[in-house]
């Protein structure tokens, strides 16, 4: 979880915390399922100990042997985030770090719920 806030007026991005992963994580060498256990509780201590200027932005992940670009696992959870929440955000911002085995290359994509579109397949999932 990325935490502190989106500023459209200046195009900025400002970020005081990153954390790790819930405990309900799933991991393995080949996959990383991000959990939810927790992160309420930790977006409202955020908020509480800025003022309320501290808030949930976004998640981090790392692709240990490939590009920084987003995967269509990752395409699936911004949809969550910008679509099937009882409050969604306006937009999110998804920090990959790739290559991060070897040669660590950072790489941030922002969404906007706006812009997002999501695709049915024809099994009916999205």
């Amino acid at each position: 979880m990325v935490l502190r806030e989106i500023d459209d007026s200046l195009a900025l991005i400002n970020i005081d915390t990153a954390t790790g992963a819930p405990p309900d994580s799933v991991k393995s060498p080949e996959r990383f399922i991000c959990g939810t256990e927790g992160t309420e509780r930790k977006c409202q201590y955020h908020a509480e100990k800025s003022g309320g200027s501290t808030r949930f932005v976004g998640v981090w992940h790392t692709h240990p042997v490939s590009m920084p670009e987003p995967s269509a696992v990752d395409l699936q959870a911004m949809a969550q985030i910008l679509r099937l929440q009882a409050k969604t955000p306006r937009h999110v911002v998804m920090l990959i770090i790739g290559h991060a085995a070897t040669s660590p290359n950072w790489r941030f994509h922002l969404f906007r719920r706006s812009e997002f579109q999501i695709v049915e397949y024809a099994d009916g999932q999205a």
